[in-house]
């Protein structure tokens, strides 16, 4: 994942409904460039690991923020009940072309419309880094309730140490805010999640793994 030419701005200069309408705007041409990388192949085994296992179904998983799908067809792939959700129309369209055995649900992740405890995972690879640092802390503890207990969270930010400039930027309408690993952690913690780890090493990223209370 490569990052895009970006300004520094105030933390609250680019709102979210900007993002999603420069997504909305832009979809058509986005969607082969996110289709070209998918996390989940890379953190999937670890994620799995960390699922409890239902009786008599395969884990449910929510990939938010799922774009066109990159993740969710190798997580349906995987033999995994999986549900991707995202604000812009045109990705969950592609979405369900990559991914013919998940369902999916347009919406926000912070007001996720589905209901407390329904999964057992819930992923979210270069999603999150959309919201404000006022949104975050809420919107973690929004994957803690629909999260049952003991399920595992996949979060992968944009890492701030690599970065001398400002913590949030914005790139092609885009706002993108940049994470130290320690106050995501903290963040984390306060939602209710725990036994976070590191995953990978890529120095422009944190992907970090916890698990509900």
């Amino acid at each position: 994942m490569s990052d895009p030419p970006a300004t520094p701005v105030n933390d609250d200069a680019v709102d979210v409904h900007a993002t999603a309408t420069t997504y909305a705007e832009n979809a058509p041409e986005l969607v082969e460039k996110y289709l070209d990388f998918s996390l989940f192949e890379r953190h999937g085994a670890a994620f799995r690991d960390a699922l409890p296992d239902p009786e008599n179904r395969p884990p449910r998983v929510l990939d938010v923020g799922c774009g066109p799908g990159a993740d969710t067809a190798p997580m349906a792939d995987a033999g995994l009940d999986a549900v991707g959700l995202d604000l812009t129309a045109a990705f969950l369209y592609e979405a369900r072309e990559q991914a013919p055995g998940a369902r999916f649900v347009r919406g926000d992740m912070r007001a996720l419309p589905l209901d407390a405890g329904a999964f057992e995972g819930l992923w979210s690879s270069a999603a999150f880094l959309h919201l404000p640092r006022s949104a975050a802390r809420p919107t973690l503890e929004e994957f803690h309730r629909v999260l049952a207990p003991g399920g595992a969270l996949l979060l992968s930010v944009m890492a701030r140490e690599t970065r001398d400039a400002a913590a949030v930027e914005v790139a092609d309408g885009r706002r993108f805010t940049f994470w130290r690993e320690g106050p995501i952690r903290d963040h984390l913690r306060e939602a209710g999640f725990a036994e976070i780890d590191a995953l990978g090493d890529e120095a422009d990223w944190h992907a970090l793994l916890a698990v509900r209370d």
